[in-house]
């Protein structure tokens, strides 16, 4: 799937459901990364991150995260992308760092 239309209303269908919000958010984040539409990915992903770490779903955590990461590799921002990858290695203590907060 490659359309971030499709996956929007997919995520507003599940407004009530966080997990699968957060799911269907990730969804739209890998659509805009794979249409290089950098701009508009990070904060899809950042809310289905924040969605799943509040519904405890770390799987979905991991997926949305990983999308930032991608879209910082694909954009030049190479330290950037592996700190946030290796945030989610390490724990969230390292989750709020730089690359984060920088967004």
């Amino acid at each position: 799937m490659s359309d971030p239309d499709g996956a929007r209303e997919l995520a507003a269908v599940a407004a009530d459901d966080p997990a699968a919000r957060a799911g269907a958010l990730s969804i739209v984040a890998m659509c805009w990364r794979l249409r290089d539409e950098y701009p508009a990915a990070p904060a899809a992903a950042l809310d289905a991150a924040g969605l799943a770490r509040a519904g405890a779903d770390p799987a979905i955590e991991a997926r949305a995260r990983s999308e930032v990461a991608r879209v910082l590799l694909a954009t030049g921002k190479t330290s950037e992308a592996l700190e946030e990858s290796m945030a989610r290695l390490v724990g969230d203590e390292l989750a709020e760092g730089p690359a984060c907060r920088s967004r």
